[in-house]
């Protein structure tokens, strides 16, 4: 079990140097497979799943949630340091599936949004406007 493990009970005061020392305990090992699959499952989520927003929002969400599955399914033991079985002992242990679950789906919400946000036509242009100070036709 990582050192970390005991840190999954700390107090909410505890809350930002806990979160930190977790992150800090995660192989990279962990952390390239979890990005290259979310990375992987975003596109094929953009590219197949159709383009209104409830949809968006839920398809990277789930995209989000199989990417950490197939992180925890896949890491080998001891490049896990950290993360899954290398945290608990366990590859889907039941006390912090809940937390890997809940943390695949904020990455496909908080993917998604940016992505709304950073598409919208209307932000660019005020965004140009307001750092310009220019005050183009609208």
């Amino acid at each position: 079990m990582a050192p970390s493990a005991a840190l999954l009970g700390a107090e909410l005061g505890d809350l930002p140097a806990a979160t930190w020392k977790v992150a800090d305990d995660v192989g990279p090992a962990a952390k390239l497979l979890l990005g290259g699959l979310l990375a992987l499952l975003f596109v094929a989520a953009e590219r197949f799943m159709p383009r209104a927003t409830p949809v968006r929002y839920a398809g990277n969400m789930a995209a989000g949630v199989l990417a950490m599955f197939g992180t925890l399914l896949l890491i080998p033991a001891a490049y896990s340091r950290g993360f899954g079985v290398g945290l608990t002992g366990a590859r889907f242990d039941p006390a912090v599936l809940p937390l890997y679950v809940a943390g695949g789906a904020a990455a496909g919400l908080v993917f998604t949004y940016a992505l709304i946000r950073c598409n919208d036509p209307r932000r660019s242009r005020d965004a140009h406007t307001q750092s310009t100070g220019m005050i183009g036709d609208r």
